[in-house]
């Protein structure tokens, strides 16, 4: 019996290396077409892909050399940037406005359809220790 399965695979492996003796190195698909970018604003990532099946590797062939994903920088729309303001500077004497105290801080527009920043850029109250 085992002599038998003995001379199958004999006869496998002979038809085998009869049949393509050589090994075969793999070989390169086509790239696919670039993906989506990966942001709907901003810098993202797009990506191709490739396939080492043509042909692919056989009989101790060498794999394709290289990767099979390729990457590139995307910029899409802008992104929105909502209004904002800094940090509240001290409280000061105002020089214009006798008796009143002040403090400020610095406001800054939206961007590219963001929303305006809340509240003001200064307030005030009374003091009458400023002259």
């Amino acid at each position: 019996m085992l002599a038998f399965i003995d001379q199958q695979c004999k006869t496998k492996v002979e038809d085998l290396i009869k049949s393509d003796p050589c090994p075969v190195n793999g070989g390169w698909s086509d790239w696919s077409a670039w993906s989506d970018c990966s942001t709907t604003c901003g810098t993202g990532l797009s990506r191709r892909s490739r396939a080492c099946f043509n042909p692919a590797p056989s009989l101790l062939g060498q794999q394709c050399d290289g990767d099979s994903n390729d990457y590139s920088l995307c910029y899409s729309n802008p992104c929105k940037v909502d209004g904002f303001c800094s940090e509240w500077e001290s409280w000061f004497c105002s020089f214009r406005k006798p008796h009143t105290r002040m403090r400020q801080r610095t406001c800054y527009d939206p961007l590219f359809g963001g929303q305006p920043f809340q509240g003001n850029d200064t307030e005030s109250y009374t003091d009458p220790s400023c002259t």
